[in-house]
C-alpha cells in the first residue's frame, strides 16, 4: 500500500467522489450544473476539437487496456 502510485490514484478517487458529492448535494445551484457529465456535456456540445479528443480517446481505451486482445 506504500506505492506512491496507488496513494495517488486513491486520493484521485477520493477527490473526485468529494467534488461530486458536493456537486450534486449543493442545494445552491441549477439540478447538476456544477458535476464533472454537465461540464463535459457542455465542452463537446461547444468545441468540435474537445468533441474528437474524445471520440479518440474512447477509441484508443480498448486496446490501452487490452481488451481486444484474442479479438483483432
Amino acid at each position: 500500500m506504500r506505492d506512491p502510485y496507488t496513494v495517488a490514484w486513491l486520493l484521485w478517487v477520493l477527490s473526485f467522489v468529494l467534488i461530486e458529492g458536493k456537486a450534486i448535494l449543493d442545494d445552491d445551484k441549477d439540478p447538476g450544473n456544477y458535476t464533472l457529465s454537465h461540464s463535459v456535456r457542455r465542452l463537446v456540445a461547444r468545441s468540435r476539437l474537445f468533441r474528437y479528443g474524445l471520440l479518440a480517446l474512447l477509441a484508443w481505451l480498448p486496446f490501452h487496456f487490452e481488451l481486444l486482445e484474442g479479438i483483432l
